[in-house]
């Protein structure tokens, strides 16, 4: 039996479907500012939690988004910097419990900014926000869950990216309606997926695949979540940084081995990856709105111009 399993929960993939039939966006405070010491105009997202999961939908044709839930753990640096040397830059959706676990986890959480990826909130003790057996968590509870985490990830949060995936991708009115009353709202959310949630012949996850009783070999898993990218095509994949198949042996392999499996044969195909703050239906409501280009598949350039390659500037606002 893995020890230490209890602490690091999976994530269940039925929720998806159930919180897809909720309704539109909302939205607050949009807009375009223009600062007084700026010639230009300042373009804000519509950043707020949302009634629609953010799956990865918008997403080109073999274009993914590589997120890594419950860390930090014990090769996280080690998993940052190879993706840093093959040019990917991911999201880290940190969990309150590993950070308590993980000795020096500040300094983890400055190595995952200085290589290029998000830091992110994943509540502090990962229990179900909807959940109602067999106690439901208070309002005030499900507060906490993102207050106490976004204390810890404040000083790494850069460029008001403030991201937000709940437990098991359980969010529902109640959630949103509590949030929403407090600080909280700042986040943009929920990101769930829609690649890694579950265990099949044709589709994968990695908190399945490491534990004792559905044990696969780091390539076996590997080539699960190939096979299911392939068939979906595009979106975002879920993953789970602290994962190994012998808990607290980071030798044993686990995800860290098999990011470094998969990535390699994903670049053969013809994938390419973003971060999951460029993944236009979430960019659209961070600072800056949606890449240019996005919605028509076209890839924004450095800096901010035109696509098609004329010069000229692309307003973000519109």
């Amino acid at each position: 039996m893995n020890e230490g399993r209890k602490l690091r929960p999976h994530h269940g993939f039925a929720t998806i479907a159930s919180a897809i039939v909720l309704s539109t966006l909302a939205f607050t405070d949009a807009g375009c500012k223009k600062s007084e010491s700026q010639a230009e105009s300042n373009c804000r997202g519509a950043q707020a939690l949302s009634k629609v999961p953010l799956t990865g939908s918008s997403m080109k044709l073999k274009q993914i988004s590589l997120t890594f839930d419950d860390g930090p753990g014990l090769r996280t640096v080690e998993l940052s910097a190879y993706l840093k040397s093959e040019g990917i830059r991911a999201a880290f959706f940190i969990w309150g419990g590993a950070l308590k676990n993980e000795g020096g986890a500040a300094g983890i959480l400055q190595h995952l900014v200085d290589d290029g990826h998000l830091v992110a909130n994943h509540t502090e003790t990962h229990r179900s926000l909807t959940e109602n057996k067999p106690t439901a968590l208070t309002d005030q509870e499900i507060v906490a869950e993102l207050t106490e985490v976004d204390t810890a990830i404040t000083p790494f949060v850069k460029d008001n990216k403030w991201l937000f995936r709940p437990p098991y991708g359980q969010f529902d009115d109640r959630v949103l309606t509590v949030l929403e009353g407090t600080p909280m709202k700042k986040y943009v959310g929920p990101i769930l997926w829609n690649v890694g949630g579950m265990m099949s012949e044709t589709t994968a996850s990695d908190a399945e695949c490491w534990k004792p009783e559905t044990l696969h070999t780091v390539t076996d898993c590997g080539d699960l979540y190939l096979k299911e990218i392939d068939s979906v095509g595009k979106g975002i994949v879920l993953l789970h940084d602290p994962y190994f198949i012998q808990q607290n042996n980071p030798e044993s392999g686990g995800t860290y081995q098999m990011v470094q499996y998969m990535v390699p044969i994903l670049k053969s195909k013809g994938y390419s990856f973003v971060r999951v703050d460029e993944v236009p239906d979430i960019a659209a409501l961070l600072p800056g709105g949606a890449p240019a280009g996005a919605a028509d598949g076209g890839e924004a350039t450095p800096d901010g111009t035109n696509p098609e390659g004329d010069g000229t500037a692309v307003d973000p606002c519109l």
